[in-house]
């Protein structure tokens, strides 16, 4: 299994019943140098389920010679 497949499924089991103690120890928020909170709450969920939506994206590419690259500004 691909590591993008990896995270579909981890993020579909999470969003399934949103447990924020799942979360915390599957896919848990990160201290660090940037703005927005490291709280479970909608914005979190919200990131998830937008997640899955790039992903979906990103299986409709073709896959010859295609390199990908992910880059995210705040």
């Amino acid at each position: 299994m691909c590591i993008r497949d990896r995270l579909r499924d981890i993020i579909t089991d999470l969003l399934k019943d949103k447990d924020v103690e799942k979360a915390k120890e599957i896919l848990p928020t990160q201290n660090g140098v940037f703005f927005g909170s490291l709280e479970y709450d909608k914005y979190y969920w919200s990131d998830l389920e937008h997640t899955l939506i790039i992903l979906d994206k990103v299986d409709t590419l073709p896959r010859e010679k295609l390199d990908l690259y992910y880059i995210c500004s705040w």
